[in-house]
């Protein structure tokens, strides 16, 4: 009897050793999953972030261009403009001259 009394206490000590065991696999599994979601999370989170400054990178010189673009037509306008000016002085002065003589113009 006290055979089998002793061997049922090494059965439940071997059980409660195979329980703290697995407890602590259990827990070391879960701390490395653990890790390895932050990993990733940092991860995706650091390539997220160089994709976004990249595009951002891009909007900024897309949006220089195109003022580059707006301000070399403004100045070839502003050019063309005054060359139109130049060469039409002569012909807008006289028609003012007309019209102040003919006294369209006070």
């Amino acid at each position: 009897m006290d055979e089998t009394i002793q061997r049922i206490i090494d059965f439940e000590k071997k059980a409660q050793r195979i329980v703290n065991e697995a407890r602590k696999e259990k827990q070391t599994y879960e701390d490395s999953l653990r890790a390895e979601i932050d990993a990733f999370r940092i991860k995706t989170s650091e390539e997220l972030k160089a994709r976004t400054e990249g595009y951002i990178a891009q909007i900024k010189r897309d949006a220089d261009e195109g003022v580059k673009h707006i301000e070399d037509a403004a100045k070839l306008k502003a050019v063309q403009m005054q060359k139109i000016a130049s060469e039409q002085r002569g012909e807008w002065i006289d028609h003012l001259y007309t019209k102040i003589l003919d006294g369209e113009i006070q």
